[in-house]
């Protein structure tokens, strides 16, 4: 982990047993049979270290697996203000359905704890042949806009269905 401001989410740094070894020169699990220290000494799986609301969040994928001219979700921060189109990839992690009508859908992070939100207005949903917030849950998703600050969160405003790009359904 850098000794600097970051804003990756923490479980980005996880790292395997493997990994630290390879740095320090040190064998950890040296006693283990060799079958069980291989498959120990590879994991890297942050989630028992998250709390259980946060159990469902998915990492940002990693820039060298986007597609090209594409942010992921922590990159996207850096393009808040600029005025220029860009393309963010992220899963749909949670959506809301607000009582007045607006969709949010919150990429890779849940609420209260998003990183980056796609936001539909109420006035802009007869631009969708589906219900956004049900259709689009589960699903990795490329969203291009402007990026903006959301109380703080990157957000894009979507106004129709052709700024969203479905690439998969993701898979706990």
């Amino acid at each position: 982990m850098p000794n600097a401001k970051n804003d990756a989410p923490l479980e980005t740094f996880a790292t395997s047993i493997d990994d630290v070894e390879a740095l320090t020169g040190i064998d950890f699990f040296y006693q283990l049979e060799d079958g069980g220290e291989q498959a120990l000494e590879a994991q890297k799986d942050p989630k028992p270290f998250m709390s259980s609301a946060e159990q469902d969040d998915v990492t940002p994928d990693h820039p060298t697996k986007l597609p090209r001219n594409c942010y992921n979700t922590v990159m996207a921060k850096g393009q808040m203000g600029t005025g220029r189109e860009i393309r963010v990839q992220g899963t749909v992690v949670s959506t809301k359905l607000s009582s007045k009508g607006n969709v949010f859908l919150n990429l890779d992070k849940r609420f209260p704890n998003q990183i980056f939100t796609v936001t539909i207005f109420k006035d802009q949903m007869i631009n969708f042949s589906y219900p956004p917030d049900k259709f689009l849950e589960g699903k990795k998703i490329i969203v291009k806009g402007v990026v903006t600050n959301f109380n703080g969160t990157p957000s894009i405003a979507v106004e129709d269905e052709d700024d969203i790009e479905i690439l998969e359904d993701y898979q706990n």
